[in-house]
């Protein structure tokens, strides 16, 4: 099923105003249309509409919409909330288009089937805290095993598994501790302080407008860094 609404553009992201008429797609698709695929993100956003809330999509994750993308304002957010949020979101899509491709969606694969495995043979599901002692029953049951060739299998799918984890582990915290943690915090900081007889620091701002453009501005260096 496909539902369409119908959008005013703002720069960083897609105001929706209303429902796209069915009647009017017989007539034509205007190019400030967007297509929702999704039964629960349309009720969503048709409830929010209907309660007089604001709703936003960010530019970026328009192609491919999530329900994580929407962002409604109920009054609570200023314009200000509204761009760091919106910041956030499209460098968190920036980085799953760009840098988490599919050798991590076969690491993160092989690394669950490997546990599986694992859960399997000791009856316990693998964790943070158990998974070295989990290691440790792997490698004593497959040594008592009578038939070597299964134990010697089972002992390559304990080191292909770390191999892989550490690979999965070094990505995403590479990804996350310099990418979007750094980012979405320094964007956190941002504030205005419009007492400006008193020197600013580098996340503070006389205006709301000139806090905003300090967010775009700090997302453009996002793109320059990640999206190459």
């Amino acid at each position: 099923m496909i539902y369409m609404f119908e959008t005013e553009y703002q720069d960083t992201k897609y105001k929706i105003l209303s429902e796209y008429s069915k009647d009017e797609m017989y007539v034509g698709i205007k190019p400030n249309i967007i297509k929702i695929y999704s039964t629960y993100i349309y009720n969503t956003i048709n409830d929010a509409l209907r309660d007089g809330k604001t709703v936003f999509i960010p530019k970026l994750c328009i192609n491919s919409i999530d329900y994580s993308d929407i962002i409604i304002n109920d009054g609570t957010y200023n314009e200000l909330d509204i761009e760091k949020m919106v910041a956030k979101k499209r460098a968190q899509d920036l980085i799953l288009l760009l840098r988490v491709n599919k050798d991590v969606f076969i690491y993160l694969y092989k690394t669950l089937l490997a546990k599986n495995v694992f859960s399997n043979i000791t009856g316990i599901v693998m964790n943070t805290d158990n998974k070295e002692d989990i290691f440790l029953d792997i490698i004593s049951k497959a040594s008592e095993m009578e038939d070597e060739s299964k134990g010697e299998y089972l002992i390559k799918i304990l080191e292909d598994f770390l191999n892989t984890n550490d690979k999965v582990n070094t990505i995403l915290k590479f990804i996350y501790d310099q990418g979007l943690y750094s980012f979405d915090k320094y964007i956190d900081n941002i504030k205005v302080v419009p007492d400006t007889n008193q020197m600013l620091n580098e996340y503070e701002y006389p205006t709301i407008q000139d806090a905003i453009d300090a967010v775009k501005s700090k997302y453009a260096d996002f793109v320059n860094i990640w999206g190459v």
